[in-house]
């Protein structure tokens, strides 16, 4: 059983995504995900079993179960699957929970409206059995059930992160549940448990979101929770990034760092002491896995100040005088050091190429803390990809850590002050009586038309209120107006269909009352 404390979600609807496997089919196996008022009286349960179970409660603790044929154990056995859960309750006289496995929508049965007064969320709690594997527990703070986005989530089986997701500032908190990079620096390997950490208390952080609530780990549970291999398909940084931390822990006396070029990546062990020194260790398979320090045949490594020299010169009839030339613009680690220049003559790094220059700057990432790398203008370890991809939030604020308040300006600003300029892109399952929409944003590579629709006219959106706005079911059209402003449509609002305005205003009795 594994128990975690949560605080800080709001009323209303919100939804609940997860990756999920059963390590050893069973069907005596569960798990539960549950939240409850500052009381601790529950209020919405998930309870995964082969089939999936949400329980609804109101504030007189009247409730009722829907129950979705997901069939985890007897069709999905050990595979991983994705569960996208809709809480919707804000009138529990209508609305009720909706379920998605791995992008397709079931059907529940056995639910009935249970009425009543919504309740207040204060706290999630976790708790499984131990054959159980989570990954990817993400928390939004509304229902996401349009189609796009589920599959978005899903993605077709390919993992994919969280932040990257269309509705990404909708998160309030996202817990990788294994794949958090502490873990590892912390010393904690595949197949170990977190008492590595003694009896000190553990803590959970969110990875993104604007949350940034903790989970609680009771010490009673540390011993049974087991680092394990999750959901696939990492990228290739990820998977480097966990191969930095893996050599770090077997090997304390270096520190480690590494480069990347296209779908390759050059480890560097630097020493915290001149001299030379002997590494005993093996590689094998297919991942980095199974890379583990061990007795055998000894190599000497003779290293140079500051960085090992992992290259020899080759041998045969040369020779014995090389003139070099060591040329680096602008300079740095990868330019300069032996383990990046070619073997014989120490000298042409590739990194000297001007489309391989200054990538650890102008890449999406930025080098690991503690090693060569950039902080930001908001301190973190974002390259310039990243920044000149994201779009700017309102008023020139960062998308994704800034916000303004009515209060003030201060704010975290955006790299690039190019406008959003966001572009409403009807769903697949929209329609013009229930309209929805996939939102599209500018930034530093893709700039269009200001504005992309004539609904962002503010005298146009203020003339048509919220009752005719984009998103009422009364417009004909989301885009631009034909220029004479009449368009063909068969579309009734008005009791008017034929040649009509393109756009519809609310009429005059409307306005000012019969």
């Amino acid at each position: 059983m594994r128990n975690f404390s949560y605080t800080g979600l709001a009323s209303g609807d919100f939804s609940v995504s997860f990756w999920f496997n059963n390590t050893k089919p069973d069907s005596g196996n569960s798990s539960q995900i549950y939240f409850t008022d500052a009381s601790g009286n529950q209020r919405v349960a998930i309870r995964v079993d082969d089939d999936v179970v949400v329980n609804y409660r109101n504030t007189a603790n009247v409730f009722d179960n829907a129950t979705f044929n997901a069939n985890t154990f007897s069709v999905y056995g050990q595979q991983w699957v994705h569960f996208h859960i809709s809480i919707e309750r804000e009138d529990l006289s209508s609305d009720e929970p909706r379920l998605w496995l791995n992008g397709v929508e079931l059907i529940q049965t056995d639910y009935s409206f249970i009425g009543g007064t919504t309740n207040d969320i204060a706290r999630l709690y976790v708790v499984y059995d131990d054959e159980i594997a989570y990954q990817d527990l993400v928390i939004w703070d509304h229902a996401i059930t349009g189609s796009g986005a589920i599959s978005e989530l899903y993605n077709g089986g390919t993992w994919r992160s969280p932040e990257l997701h269309t509705s990404a500032s909708a998160i309030v908190d996202w817990y990788k549940l294994g794949d958090e990079e502490y873990w590892y620096n912390g010393g904690v390997k595949l197949g170990e448990n977190l008492t590595v950490f003694n009896t000190q208390t553990k803590y959970l952080s969110s990875s993104f979101g604007t949350g940034n609530n903790d989970l609680t780990i009771s010490l009673a549970y540390d011993e049974d929770l087991t680092m394990t291999t999750g959901k696939g398909d990492r990228t290739n940084t990820e998977m480097w990034n966990r191969l930095s931390s893996s050599l770090s822990s077997s090997f304390t006396d270096f520190s480690i760092s590494y480069s990347s070029v296209g779908s390759k990546a050059t480890f560097t062990m630097t020493a915290y002491n001149t001299g030379s020194t002997t590494v005993n260790g093996t590689a094998g398979g297919t991942d980095f896995s199974n890379f583990v320090a061990t007795t055998g045949a000894e190599r000497t490594i003779e290293y140079e100040a500051g960085y090992i020299n992992t290259t020899s010169k080759t041998t045969g009839s040369v020779q014995k005088s090389v003139i070099t030339t060591r040329f680096s613009a602008p300079g740095g680690i990868e330019t300069m050091t032996y383990g990046f220049l070619d073997a014989y003559n120490h000298e042409k790094s590739a990194y000297n190429a001007l489309t391989y220059r200054n990538l650890l700057v102008r890449g999406s990432g930025s080098g690991e803390d503690g090693t060569i790398r950039l902080n930001d203008h908001l301190g973190n370890r974002h390259g310039l990809l990243t920044h000149l991809s994201r779009h700017s939030g309102k008023f020139g604020a960062d998308s994704v850590y800034g916000s303004v308040t009515s209060g003030d300006y201060v704010t975290t600003p955006s790299y690039h002050k190019i406008p959003r300029n966001t572009a409403r892109k009807p769903t697949s399952d929209s329609s013009l009586a229930s309209p929805s929409f996939n939102l599209d944003h500018d930034n530093f590579f893709v700039r269009s038309t200001l504005p992309r629709s004539d609904f962002q006219y503010t005298w146009i959106t203020s003339s048509l209120g919220d009752n005719y706005s984009i998103t009422s079911g009364k417009q004909r059209m989301f885009g631009y107006a034909p220029r004479n402003g009449i368009m063909s449509s068969s579309y009734e609002v008005h009791g008017e269909t034929g040649y009509v305005g393109a756009i519809t205003f609310p009429t005059a009795s409307e306005l000012f009352g019969e």
